[in-house]
């Protein structure tokens, strides 16, 4: 009977102590969880004057479900329409203290989901357009090292440009570095690793141009 009671009291102590721990924990992520929204609010209130005062500044239209990070480290010329669901990354620091990393054309169009990471440099000349999901990121992990993660190898960081009146078709992906020439067009889920002359069509994985326009 002693023992059957020293049963019980310790695992009503367990209990006890279990309960205290869960109830400290749960007081600990519920101020995670505000805090987190709070955040969030902030953010969300900041994006949506950041959005007014850019759509107020180039005349541009930015559709609802859109979102620039760092906003101010980008550029957008009169006419530009950016579609819903398109994320644009334009770097936390400028690259050039003269212009932002981030820079799109007049009448240029970036289509819904499309992502572009433009931390190392982004320009998309006058008359652009980007179809649906199309990626163009100025950042791609290398392969040098088998000694790292794959995660931590460092990272191949370079500009990419897009010289007005180019066409990309839906899902293609254009990669660091890359120069695609005026009057260019770029084929649906095609993935550009080299430059393209002006006036080419290129499709394919990876891209290779198959036609001249002139």
């Amino acid at each position: 009977r002693c023992l059957l009671r020293l049963f019980v009291y310790h695992l009503r102590a367990n209990d006890s102590e279990q309960k205290h721990i869960f109830s400290k924990n749960r007081r600990k992520d519920k101020g995670c969880q505000v805090k987190n929204l709070v955040n969030n609010i902030k953010a969300g209130i900041y994006w949506v004057l950041k959005k007014s005062e850019l759509c107020r500044r180039y005349n541009c239209v930015i559709e609802p479900g859109a979102l620039i990070k760092f906003p101010d480290n980008l550029r957008l010329g009169k006419n530009v329409k950016i579609a819903s669901g398109a994320f644009i990354h334009c770097g936390q620091k400028r690259l050039n203290a003269k212009k932002q990393n981030v820079i799109i054309g007049e009448n240029s169009y970036v289509g819904s989901g499309s992502i572009l990471y433009g931390e190392a440099g982004i320009e998309i000349g006058d008359n652009c357009g980007l179809g649906p999901g199309v990626v163009l990121t100025s950042l791609a992990f290398t392969l040098s090292r088998i000694d790292i993660p794959m995660v931590d190898q460092p990272a191949k960081a370079m500009t990419i440009v897009l010289e007005g009146d180019v066409c990309v078709g839906s899902n293609a992906v254009i990669l660091p570095g890359v120069r695609i020439g005026k009057g260019s067009a770029i084929g649906a889920g095609a993935v550009v690793t080299k430059d393209i002359p002006p006036y080419s069509v290129a499709v394919g994985v990876p891209a290779k141009v198959i036609k001249n326009r002139e």
